[in-house]
């Protein structure tokens, strides 16, 4: 197949990857089915798998397939992701825009990464990035199946960094300040001294505001297993406060562990990125 004809489809990709996004939904369809979707779904993901299984094959070894073959294997995988598309497109609105935004991730790196399969053909390097789309169509198995489970994983992530600062904060206090990643990164000549009464004074407020938010996200988590899963306009908005919440929070715990690093080494602070 000529170079040409690779460098047009791998542009044609890349307009489909702009689409996937800027394209417009219909915002219910009384005939849609949330389960058949899945179905559909999944089983457009692995044909394309197979697809790209197939051509890693066909150049996986001399000798190279001729110019008709290419041009077949080509138009699979063209078929392939049109019909992942396809079925992208039958997602509503109506069912959560928290889950729509998972789905639309998930379907962008899929045929980013077919696109990045084409443009290792058209070099003529070897087919490294087939795994690629291979992982990138199993992860569909992991996606949540509707809004609220796509919801509930967005708290636990952020449940996750406000659990891992919460252990930062505990370890400082545990050895007066000097974390264990962290220490090996110092200067051999760099002194090590006790908290003042005053330092120690911040670790117990800082704690506490980081206890609070974790305290927080428990309730918050609490009330969102009660909700209905059809809730999905309520659901979307504790998505957006989850958003202002993760965005403050966790910069503070940020800033407080960073203060509590160099509380033994105030000089590193000039030197440490804004």
């Amino acid at each position: 197949m000529s170079e040409k004809n690779l460098r047009s489809f791998v542009e044609k990709l890349v307009l489909v990857e702009k689409e996937i996004t800027s394209s417009s939904r219909r915002r219910c369809d009384d005939a849609f089915v949330l389960s058949e979707f899945w179905r559909d779904f999944k089983a457009a993901a692995s044909l394309l798998s197979r697809e790209a299984t197939k051509l890693s094959l066909a150049f996986g070894k001399p000798p190279l397939p001729r110019d008709e073959e290419c041009k077949r294997l080509v138009a699979d995988i063209d078929a392939a992701v049109s019909v992942i598309i396809s079925c992208f497109h039958r997602l509503p609105s109506d069912q959560g825009r928290t889950l729509l935004e998972v789905v639309t991730v998930a379907v962008q790196k899929i045929v980013t990464r077919v696109r990045l399969l084409f443009v290792s053909l058209e070099k003529g390097e070897k087919f490294t990035s087939t795994g690629l789309v291979w992982d990138a169509c199993d992860l569909l198995e992991d996606l949540p199946r509707d809004n609220k489970q796509a919801v509930l994983r967005h708290l636990e992530t952020i449940a996750g960094l406000v659990k891992d600062a919460l252990s930062e904060l505990e370890e400082a206090q545990t050895s007066q300040g000097v974390l264990s990643d962290f220490d090996m990164d110092m200067d051999d000549d760099a002194q090590v001294t006790e908290w003042t009464e005053e330092e120690k004074k911040l670790v117990a407020p800082c704690s506490g505001l980081v206890k609070g938010c974790r305290s927080l996200l428990k309730k918050l988590r609490a009330s969102l297993i009660k909700k209905s899963a059809q809730e999905n306009g309520d659901l979307d908005s504790l998505v957006d406060i989850l958003r202002c919440l993760n965005e403050r929070y966790i910069r503070v715990c940020l800033e407080s562990m960073l203060l509590l690093m160099f509380l033994q080494q105030p000089r590193m602070l000039v030197s440490w990125p804004a």
